[in-house]
């Protein structure tokens, strides 16, 4: 009704609102996706879309960094995927997780189907080691962990070239996709129904879709690689403000990122407005 007053906290919400669409508007406006085809992972959305043109083709849930060791956003092309892959701990993992189960127990790298290796590439027994005076500083070991049921790579791993390491794969823990908030892993990022995405390259590219079963991966001896005759162009974005279908929906800055893009654009935050981040909605 004309002249009514105005709930302040009802003002405040519109204007916090505006300026996350405002904020994210931006974002697209610095990293724009020209490709025809592409695969986008919005990281505050959990969620792996494959995009032709202005349709939503497949839809895959995922899990992302924590925050703190958030997914970095970029852009690539899947080149190849790798079946029954095994892998090589990276350095930080090795020595802030890895090192103080070893202390415990050496037979902690058996039961995890890992292998240890020194600088050389050597085969070493983690036995003949005394693990207490082992230091994360100067770590000479590496370890990898071979195909198996709970390898953390999982089955499969799609690559694409990138300065930060991080690549999308399979996971044995699948339990962790039905949680709402899946901000949870190193960096790298975990898909549900990997295999029909690889299904869905492969068709996309004109290839016989010939993938064995998860079975057959756990079972086969050594990595394969699957290049595919047509990269997929890769994005990976933040965007805490999605329009599904023509309609807002408002998802949860999992980094913290959005404040500082909303001082750059409107200057310090007003004090009547400082819950304006919000939950997903």
């Amino acid at each position: 009704m004309a002249g009514q007053p105005t709930d302040p906290d009802s003002a405040a919400l519109q204007q916090a609102r505006y300026q996350q669409v405002a904020l994210n508007l931006e974002r697209w406006r610095w990293n724009p996706i020209a490709d025809p085809e592409y695969l986008l992972i919005n990281l505050p959305a959990y969620e792996l879309q494959v995009v032709t043109g202005d349709s939503v083709r497949r839809r895959h849930r995922v899990i992302v960094g924590k925050p703190e060791t958030p997914t970095p956003t970029l852009s690539s092309q899947i080149s190849h995927f790798t079946l029954a892959p095994d892998w090589h701990v990276p350095n930080s993992i090795a020595t802030k997780e890895v090192l103080p189960r070893l202390r415990k127990n050496p037979g902690y790298l058996a039961r995890n189907n890992m292998t240890l290796y020194n600088r050389r590439g050597q085969v070493l027994n983690p036995y003949r080691i005394d693990w207490a005076r082992v230091s994360p500083v100067n770590f000479p070991y590496t370890f990898r962990q071979s195909a198996c049921c709970d390898n953390a790579l999982g089955n499969i791993v799609f690559r694409f070239k990138n300065p930060y390491s991080v690549y999308l794969h399979d996971t044995p823990a699948r339990q962790l996709f039905e949680r709402p908030a899946r901000a949870l892993s190193h960096g790298c990022i975990r898909m549900a129904e990997p295999m029909q995405l690889a299904a869905y390259l492969l068709r996309r590219a004109g290839q016989p879709v010939r993938l064995p079963s998860e079975e057959a991966c756990v079972r086969q001896p050594t990595p394969r690689d699957v290049q595919l005759r047509r990269a997929m162009p890769i994005n990976v974005r933040y965007a805490t403000c999605t329009a599904p279908g023509g309609q807002l929906r408002f998802l949860p800055d999992i980094y913290r990122y959005d404040e500082v893009v909303r001082r750059g654009l409107f200057g310090p935050i007003m004090p009547s407005a400082t819950a304006w981040g919000g939950a997903a909605k």
